[in-house]
């Protein structure tokens, strides 16, 4: 019995509070049950306005819930689509100021040649007709000149005059024009060409072919040079061959072509300063056989080219002379069908 007496826990002694003032005792009380009142009510009511959502734990605050993650995706795809329709727009509006400036364009032109009194015939040679009355100063200019009194000397310059009016007439040539094909892309090489002015378009057309035939240039000095580096390379290469007793590599047909126009440019420029033989009856006889080229078969990569080319000048040689291109079109050393004119 005694040792369980001695194992009952014994509670601490409760501090007892001594106070004289009995009455600050009762006010910090009331104070303390009105704030815990107040502090219980403001809780209640921040917890049933509170959005369901915010209520949620989270365990990240960076973490986002589906419907903020829809809204989000909804805000950012008609964000995408009023751009791609401002883009549509504005590329449409760019189009048509394109379009109103070139036939402003053509407009001007045509005015501009009418002033100078040129008339304006289709290749049928019918007038082209226009609503606004063009010819009304050629008009004016007529009847000062039926006015004035006639002698000699100005009915000479009337009929000159009239003969180079006639000379004015010019045919109004009509070219495609590539704006009408709106379904229709174009490469990167195209160049749109002038539709109404003949002089833009003949020197437009001269410099597309300086520019070809630099390229062409520039293409053959590339591959002269790689063909020097391709046999400086196999003369290298056979000189170790040699020292080893191997074949030396054969040239490929571009070098054996490059040195032949070499030596032939060689003879050409010597041939003057080496004298003649005696001309002896046994060597005319004794002629020898000359070597034959040795000739390749067709490479993987131009088979099918010549009949194409070949279909290419039968169209053209079916095609009538009225649909064929103008004769600037090409160079001095093609004819109006593209192909190349036969030296005499």
């Amino acid at each position: 019995m005694a040792d369980e007496q001695e194992e009952t826990p014994v509670a601490p002694p409760q501090p007892v509070l001594h106070t004289e003032n009995v009455s600050s005792f009762l006010d910090l009380q009331t104070e303390f049950i009105k704030r815990r009142d107040a502090a219980i009510a403001g809780k209640s009511q921040s917890f049933a306005t509170e959005p369901t959502h915010r209520r949620t734990p989270r365990n990240n605050i960076l973490a986002i819930s589906k419907e903020e993650k829809k809204a989000k995706s909804e805000v950012s795809t008609l964000r995408a689509q009023r751009i791609r329709q401002n883009e549509e727009a504005i590329r449409k509006e760019e189009q048509q100021r394109a379009k109103q400036h070139q036939i402003l364009q053509q407009k001007a032109a045509i005015y501009e040649r009418m002033a100078k009194g040129e008339r304006l015939v289709y290749d049928d040679g019918k007038e082209a007709e226009f609503l606004v009355d063009f010819h009304t100063k050629k008009k004016e200019l007529e009847e000062e000149a039926r006015n004035k009194p006639s002698t000699s000397s100005e009915t000479n310059g009337e009929s000159r005059g009239e003969g180079a009016m006639f000379t004015l007439e010019s045919p109004l040539v009509v070219h495609y024009d590539y704006s009408e094909d709106k379904g229709r892309v174009f490469g990167a090489s195209h160049v749109p060409l002038p539709t109404m002015d003949e002089e833009a378009r003949e020197q437009k057309i001269k410099e597309l072919i300086a520019m070809t035939e630099e390229t062409h240039r520039k293409r053959a000095e590339r591959k002269r040079q790689r063909n020097e580096e391709e046999a400086e390379e196999r003369r290298r290469l056979n000189r170790v061959r040699a020292r080893m007793g191997l074949e030396p590599i054969p040239s490929s047909e571009d070098e054996e072509e490059e040195e032949q126009k070499g030596a032939a440019e060689t003879t050409e420029s010597d041939v003057s300063a080496i004298p003649l033989p005696p001309s002896s009856p046994e060597a005319k006889t004794t002629k020898e056989p000359e070597q034959k080229k040795q000739r390749f078969g067709v490479r993987e990569w131009d088979r099918g080219k010549i009949g194409c080319m070949r279909w290419a000048e039968e169209q053209r040689d079916e095609r009538e002379d009225e649909f064929a291109p103008p004769s600037f079109y090409y160079g001095e050393e093609n004819d109006g069908r593209g192909k190349k004119k036969r030296k005499n």
